[in-house]
């Protein structure tokens, strides 16, 4: 008998460290994608006083990530909330709503959103129609803050992850 390890002991010990580390960090096959949208929360979380980080976020409550969207009917239901902490809504054209595929393909128009204010919350309660059918599966619903001078302000939006079903 030898007193060193063997390439099979070798080979063993390094696939159960790897499986380990995989586990502890969330890279094994039982790991969860966590959507890439982080203005999503909870109808619960909206209703709560916004902190100082909610503040002119866009807090999308329809649809949810990864939600299903059948393209068989006319379009999407879109509810938001914005916490204004001192912002001023003034004109109809201060958000826009659009549905894009996974190529960048505009499914529906881009719709300018209908909103309504009260104290300090914009609610956003809009219907978004399909223009035509996507060419991939899945896409994304974008809600974009429009400055009064018609700009996008890009750091005020939301990007919802979506799925196109039949």
């Amino acid at each position: 008998m030898s007193d060193g390890w063997g390439a099979l002991e070798i080979i063993i010990v390094l696939i159960l460290v790897i499986a380990l580390l995989g586990r502890i960090f969330g890279t094994g096959t039982g790991s969860k994608k966590v959507p890439d949208v982080a203005t999503y929360k909870t109808e619960e979380k909206i209703t709560k006083t916004p902190t100082f980080n909610d503040c002119g976020k866009i807090l999308v409550a329809t649809p949810k990530p990864s939600q299903k969207v059948s393209v068989t009917v006319a379009g999407l239901a879109v509810q938001a909330t914005l916490k204004n902490c001192d912002f001023i809504a003034v004109g109809p054209g201060m958000f826009s709503i659009v549905v894009v595929d996974a190529y960048a393909t505009v499914i529906s128009d881009v719709q300018v959103a209908s909103f309504a204010v009260s104290q300090d919350t914009i609610s956003l309660n809009d219907y978004v129609p399909f223009m035509q059918m996507p060419r991939t599966g899945t896409g994304y619903v974008i809600i974009t803050r429009i400055s009064n001078t018609g700009q996008q302000l890009s750091e005020a939006g939301a990007r919802v992850p979506v799925r196109f079903v039949n």
